[in-house]
């Protein structure tokens, strides 16, 4: 079958399908608010310090002149666990204040038994594969 942005092909191969294979990535919680680690130039680590400032406002992890990139590999844990900790921990916090989106809320309708019969007829519960850690 080839590619169709058609919504009304989408739903016909939807029911006829017998599986669903859901894959995501990070770009999936960005329209929530929620920053992307790379690769857009609103990332956390393109724009950490204007994420820091504008998201968590900490002014010591903006001072200290840190660079991100240290806080994603095990020597940083093993170096300074508090200091890793906190870093998570304040991201952890940001979350708190997300929304779910039109992608999250479609996601949680396939999983719903009595919607997905209705959708998709054929098909077992979806499975979803996402690189995403939020």
């Amino acid at each position: 079958m080839a590619p169709s942005s058609d919504q009304i092909s989408f739903r016909a191969a939807l029911t006829r399908a017998k599986n669903v294979l859901i894959l995501s990535g990070a770009g999936l919680s960005a329209a929530s608010g929620i920053a992307t680690y790379r690769n857009a130039d609103d990332s956390l680590w393109n724009n950490f310090v204007g994420w820091f400032n504008h998201v968590i406002l900490s002014v010591i992890y903006v001072s200290s002149g840190k660079d991100p990139k240290k806080y994603a590999t095990p020597e940083a844990f093993k170096k300074d666990p508090v200091d890793l900790w906190t870093f998570y921990h304040r991201r952890r916090s940001a979350y708190l204040l997300a929304k779910p989106n039109a992608a999250h809320y479609a996601l949680a309708t396939l999983a719903h038994p009595p919607t997905l019969a209705r959708i998709a007829p054929s098909t077992a519960q979806p499975i979803h594969v996402t690189q995403n850690v939020d």
